[in-house]
Formats: structure tokens, sequence, C-alpha cells
């Protein structure tokens, strides 16, 4: 068997789904209310997180074989979204530490994914 691209593309669509719906309820919780803007970011960082496991841990619940690779190939594909959606709102690509530290925990986020979706 091999890599099912169309089982990990909509895993990721439903990963950027999810961690946008947390963003959205994030940003309405901000607005009106007086949560601290430092909060705000471990809480976007968290909502990545949410997003990535609940997609890795359904492409491999998904697929029988191989769900750690269909699992990092998820991770990888929406790190790479997420640094271009990045970049546009930016308005230059800026590789630092901080984008290092996400793509990292993205990557660890997927593997435990496809752990528990084993």
């Amino acid at each position: 068997m091999g890599i099912h691209i169309k089982g990990v593309i909509k895993a990721t669509l439903f990963s950027l789904l999810i961690t946008f719906a947390v963003i959205f309820v994030l940003a309405l919780l901000a607005f009106f209310t007086s949560i601290a803007e430092n909060i705000l970011v471990g809480c976007a960082y968290g909502a990545v997180a949410i997003g990535v496991l609940l997609g890795s841990v359904f492409v491999s619940r998904a697929v029988q074989q191989k769900a750690l690779i269909h699992a990092l190939l998820l991770s990888l594909i929406y790190a790479v979204v997420l640094t271009v959606i990045s970049f546009i709102l930016n308005g230059m690509p800026m590789f630092n530490s901080r984008l290092a530290f996400i793509v990292i925990g993205i990557f660890a986020v997927g593997f435990v994914g496809s752990v528990i979706g084993k």
C-alpha cells in the first residue's frame, strides 16, 4: 500500500479548519474580555497543537499501515501552509527561532497524534 495523498490533504484541511476555529474563538474572547495578549499567544500555539493532533489522529485511524508517515506528511503540509499564510500576512519572510520552534512542535505533535491514532 502506498501513501494516501487524498486522505492526508483532507486531514490537513480538517486540521487547519480546527485551528482557525479555535483562533476565531480566541479572537472573540480577546475582543469581549480583557485577556492579556501574552496569554493569547500561548493559546494560539495551543490551537496549532490541537489542530495538528486531531488531524494526525484522524489520518492515522483512516489508514491501516504507515500511520507515522501519513501523520508526518500531514505535519509537513500543515507547516508549509501555515508558513505561507504567515509570510502573506507579515509581508516578508521571517525565518527565526520562533518559526523553528513552531515547525518542530508541529512535527512532534504529529508524531504523538500518529501514536494515539493507532
